[in-house]
């Protein structure tokens, strides 16, 4: 791995527990069981105590990444996983303990949010961040639409992996369109349908290469 990739990842892990020094800022100001969790209208129907939300969220998110991280270092060491392409996928994490450790935060302290708007925001973006990256992939055990049929050519990787990132960009867009107009559903369809039509694609492209051969 490459210095640079080691102190991005680094970077990263870190960003991951800051909500926590957030968190002890804010301890004494919080209620004793704050919201963690929301339906479709944007409701709490989720509590916990508030040292769990302070600290407990920032530790699992971070426990989550160092996961991600010793599973794909063996993947980095053969550089079947671009440098590149880690180096972008890793912020989802910090990412992702920084919204809900902030919609913790500001609905604890009455400040009210679109928590339903919010989430659905950050999923259509890391869909499209997903998307820009997925036709970099080169064929690795972690990252990736990995089944038989994707992995028996290079050819049906690189087109399978094409036309992901396309349905993956799209999606987010789209997510993030109809989340103004709270189509959840809607959403959660194209989301199905960006995650299971390149592997259906996969499976034409590889009976399609059998025929022909």
């Amino acid at each position: 791995m490459k210095k640079q990739t080691k102190v991005i990842c680094w970077l990263a892990g870190i960003c991951c527990l800051l909500p926590a020094v957030v968190g002890l800022v804010l301890y004494s100001r919080l209620p004793d069981q704050v919201a963690v969790h929301w339906g479709f209208g944007g409701e709490p129907n989720g509590f916990m105590h508030k040292f769990g939300a302070c600290f407990g969220i920032p530790l699992l998110t971070a426990a989550l990444y160092g996961v991600m991280i010793a599973v794909t270092w063996v993947e980095l060491r053969r550089k079947k996983v671009s440098q590149r392409v880690m180096r972008g996928i890793v912020w989802i994490f910090p990412a992702v303990s920084w919204v809900a450790s902030g919609a913790i935060y500001c609905t604890a302290m009455g400040i009210a949010l679109r928590i339903d708007l919010l989430s659905m925001i950050l999923l259509g973006t890391i869909l499209i961040l997903l998307g820009n990256y997925l036709p970099k992939c080169r064929p690795n055990g972690v990252i990736g639409f990995r089944c038989s049929w994707t992995f028996s050519s290079e050819s049906v990787w690189e087109k399978t992996h094409l036309l992901a990132g396309r349905l993956f960009v799209v999606c987010g867009v789209l997510v993030i369109l109809f989340s103004f107009w709270q189509l959840w559903v809607v959403s959660l369809v194209l989301l199905l349908a960006a995650c299971l039509i390149p592997f259906v694609y996969a499976g034409v492209l590889y009976h399609r290469e059998q025929k022909n051969s």
